[in-house]
């Protein structure tokens, strides 16, 4: 058995943050060994803010059946990492969507990194998902928003006639907070006490943000 299957062996029967380490360094630094079996071993275990040469090596490669894995296994994947993956592919766009993002760094990481030829392609997908009502919505809204604000020009040249309808998701999510939002105002009920009552008012806040 080679040192980094004793490695993986070791991280699966009990991981700890030396092993994991270690092994992340091994990624990102050597290229010849076995990437596709460590992923499937050990993939759960490692971060993708850690793994940015390696990312970088099997995007520049395109190596697209281990982006999957990597997509499949890794946990805390960058949007830099996302959004790179969608310039080599969209067959991954669900599972992409299904990663968890910062909006303001999805939006940063679009207009540094994503080819902005594919723009109009790409709001077309989320499009497509968002009327066939493919979850989970709301991310696929974030996602359209951050690619319109990166690449607003691409959309306008195209001449680009979906933009109503995203307004109208958009719309419709806002009249869904507002309609919670008037919950506030009903009274609950008191609770009594021997020694006070009070009102359980104001159970939660919703907030609504408007940018000129």
């Amino acid at each position: 058995m080679s040192d980094v299957e004793n490695l993986c062996s070791t991280i699966t029967n009990r991981p700890d943050n030396n092993s994991i380490g270690r092994l992340t360094h091994l990624l990102n630094t050597d290229d010849s060994i076995d990437h596709e079996k460590i992923l499937n071993q050990c993939g759960k275990y490692l971060s993708g803010i850690n793994l940015d040469e390696f990312f970088e090596f099997i995007y520049k490669k395109g190596q697209i059946n281990l982006i999957e894995k990597y997509l499949q296994t890794v946990e805390d994947i960058s949007e830099k990492q996302l959004i790179q993956s969608l310039n080599i592919t969209f067959d991954y766009l669900l599972l992409i969507l299904s990663k968890r993002y910062d909006y303001w760094s999805l939006t940063h990481a679009m207009k540094l990194y994503f080819n902005s030829s594919k723009s109009v392609e790409l709001g077309e997908q989320l499009v497509s998902l968002l009327i066939h009502f493919q979850q989970p919505i709301s991310t696929i809204i974030d996602w359209l928003c951050a690619l319109i604000d990166a690449h607003f020009s691409s959309f306008v040249l195209a001449k680009w006639t979906k933009i109503p309808l995203i307004e109208q998701f958009v719309q419709d999510r806002l009249t869904t907070f507002d309609l919670l939002q008037g919950l506030n105002t009903i009274k609950k009920a008191t609770v009594s006490t021997t020694t006070n009552k009070k009102s359980l008012d104001n159970l939660y806040t919703l907030q609504r943000i408007h940018f000129k």
